[in-house]
């Protein structure tokens, strides 16, 4: 899904700004490494009714593309946030039950 959005923003600035089809080549795959590194944050792209309007830091001018260093800078400040297992509470079962057989 998040891929269809892109490439139908990308088509949309293809047409609106006379890119060439190795341009709009280039500028998706851009963009999609810069989402995959975590360059592009999904807070940097503006959605309205379901499409992509805008994306901070690519700029367009006539049949040329725009875009930050930053998204070639492998020196991202980006930190992930390690996935934490969730206890569930049958986790608890077996030290629920010890304290029972030491009350009773």
């Amino acid at each position: 899904m998040k891929e269809l959005l892109i490439t139908m923003y990308v088509t949309r600035m293809k047409v609106k700004y006379s890119l060439s089809v190795k341009k709009s080549q280039y500028l998706l795959s851009c963009i999609l490494f810069a989402i995959l590194f975590k360059v592009i944050k999904p807070g940097n792209i503006n959605y309205y009714k379901g499409s992509i309007i805008d994306i901070k830091g690519v700029t367009f001018s006539n049949n040329k593309i725009n875009l930050p260093d930053s998204i070639f800078n492998i020196e991202s400040n980006y930190i992930p946030v390690p996935l934490l297992e969730k206890k569930v509470m049958s986790d608890n079962w077996d030290k629920f039950l010890d304290n029972r057989r030491k009350i009773n």
